[in-house]
């Protein structure tokens, strides 16, 4: 539980992150007005990988989405003044975490921009669904069926305490991968120093107190132990950078 809350926090100041980078990317962009990225992205035909079996009009089901919030007192008003023109500053608060990752990769293939990056938002839309959705994180930490990104793989080589067998066992499983996407994403993405110290100073202190507490019971349990003790180095890893 304090796991998945701290997790939450974290997509939560990616997310602003995201948007920040993204908007400030638009108001820079002599060739944007903030209104045709969007028009743009609505009209797109989308083929990636994890939408590709989608038929349906992708840009119908991203404002048939924003209008089902228009029930909502924080979104109605927005909705009913833009729909179905939205500018991006409008348009970036009604839509999903995966939306916006999705937005930000369009925008870099329109302009050759580098606002995220899709490998790393996708593992982190989903540990992120997963932790607001109160899932057991570590429900399958025994499993092997994740093909870690080559990107995540090599910024793990660097770290001379994880042995190659470890790294490449450790990251095929689903939640360890995503942790670790995670942590990457939040070093590249948020930009204020204050609160990723803040941030990892959080993780640390739980890795190193809440996390250790009742540590007998486990210590037997060479899956968790082992899972612990290579997530802990890359978290110490992570927050010397």
């Amino acid at each position: 539980m304090h796991l998945r809350y701290i997790i939450l926090q974290m997509t939560l100041d990616i997310e602003h992150s995201l948007k920040v980078s993204l908007l400030n990317e638009i108001e820079h962009n002599d060739d944007e007005d903030g209104y045709h990225i969007i028009q743009k992205y609505l009209a797109r035909e989308d083929s990636s990988e994890d939408r590709k079996s989608e038929k349906k009009d992708n840009g119908l089901i991203t404002l048939r989405k924003i209008k089902a919030h228009k029930s909502s007192d924080y979104c109605k008003d927005l909705i009913e003044k833009y729909y179905p023109y939205f500018p991006a500053w409008v348009f970036v608060e009604l839509i999903s975490f995966g939306e916006l990752a999705h937005l930000c990769h369009f925008y870099n293939s329109m302009y050759g921009a580098h606002v995220g990056d899709r490998v790393l938002l996708n593992s982190v839309r989903d540990i992120r669904n997963a932790s607001a959705h109160s899932n057991c994180l570590i429900n399958r930490l025994g499993s092997r069926d994740q093909t870690p990104h080559r990107s995540i793989v090599n910024r793990i080589k660097k770290i001379s305490s994880i042995r190659q067998v470890t790294r490449d066992n450790k990251l095929k499983n689903k939640f360890i991968y995503d942790f670790v996407c995670l942590l990457y994403a939040y070093n590249e993405f948020v930009k204020s120093d204050d609160i990723k110290k803040k941030r990892f100073g959080e993780l640390k202190k739980f890795f190193e107190g809440r996390m250790l507490r009742n540590q007998e019971w486990f210590a037997g349990n060479t899956l968790i132990v082992s899972s612990y003790n290579f997530l802990k180095k890359v978290l110490d890893n992570f927050e010397s950078c």
